[in-house]
């Protein structure tokens, strides 16, 4: 959080920041979507600036598709 310097003076600008971690369940869009909504419920000149933003990726398939879980699963086993 960063904030004016001394008491009793309001700041010019409030910044906060935020490192957010989205689980694989969660989707991308309607998380970003909901955030802006409260950016705008909280009135004007509130606004999310993103220092880094990664695309969604996809969970890992723990099946018979996967070729290298396969492997992986075999050499557990045989443990």
């Amino acid at each position: 959080m960063q904030g004016g310097v001394q008491s009793n003076v309001v700041p010019p600008e409030f910044v906060v920041g935020f490192d957010v971690r989205l689980a694989v369940t969660v989707d991308h869009a309607e998380f970003e979507d909901m955030v802006n909504k409260w950016c705008s419920e909280a009135g004007p000149g509130t606004y999310v600036e993103f220092e880094q933003k990664d695309p969604k990726v996809q969970v890992t398939k723990l099946d018979g598709s996967n070729p290298w879980w396969l492997a992986f699963k075999s050499a557990c086993d045989d443990m």
